[in-house]
């Protein structure tokens, strides 16, 4: 651990950081994978992407996570105008069977969504998936996996996930 799945990718690269990112086959059996057609000023793993044109629901599985185990997920969506649309989809992501937030790609083209929660299970799934309100094909650029110290968070109930919703630097002279 860490693990950063570069999603559309079949290689494994180090990016500017020295974090080490891993092609996707082995964590889902779906989809189709392509390049983003608008040339990204955004780090490397965000410029594939696996969309998914077929199936109500195509989840990511990653395996051998200790049940119980306070993790952070981070699924990051650069559309990039992939499809030659220029008509970003809205769908719905979701962790282990649970709603986690609907996917609504701004006029950047990038979505990021964030995460803490407890695990129960020992295999975590992120699952992206169509919805009657939703249009277009869902898709994902990375997905972020990363143990938590079991100290961190310590008022984090278990039963229930810490969802992101702004991080804020007031005053900060540069990117924190």
């Amino acid at each position: 651990w860490p693990l950063s799945i570069d999603c559309g990718s079949n290689k494994t690269s180090v990016d500017a950081n020295g974090l080490k990112w891993v092609g996707d086959a082995g964590f889902i059996q779906s989809g189709q994978s392509t390049a983003v057609q608008n040339d990204s000023s955004f780090l490397p793993p965000y410029n594939t992407l696996r969309y998914f044109p077929t199936g109500k629901r195509n989840c990511y599985t990653v395996s051998g996570i200790p049940l119980g185990s306070k993790i952070l997920l981070r699924a990051i969506f650069n559309y990039g105008n992939y499809d030659g649309l220029e008509s970003p989809p809205t769908f719905d992501l979701q962790f282990d069977g649970n709603r986690w937030t609907e996917v609504v790609i701004d006029d950047s083209g990038f979505f990021k969504a964030e995460m803490m929660y407890v695990t129960r299970v020992e295999n975590v799934s992120v699952c992206v998936a169509r919805t009657k309100g939703g249009n277009g094909v869902p898709f994902m650029s990375s997905l972020e996996v990363r143990l938590l110290q079991r100290n961190m968070y310590a008022q984090m109930d278990p039963n229930y996930a810490l969802l992101v919703f702004n991080r804020l630097a007031f005053g900060a002279p540069s990117l924190v």
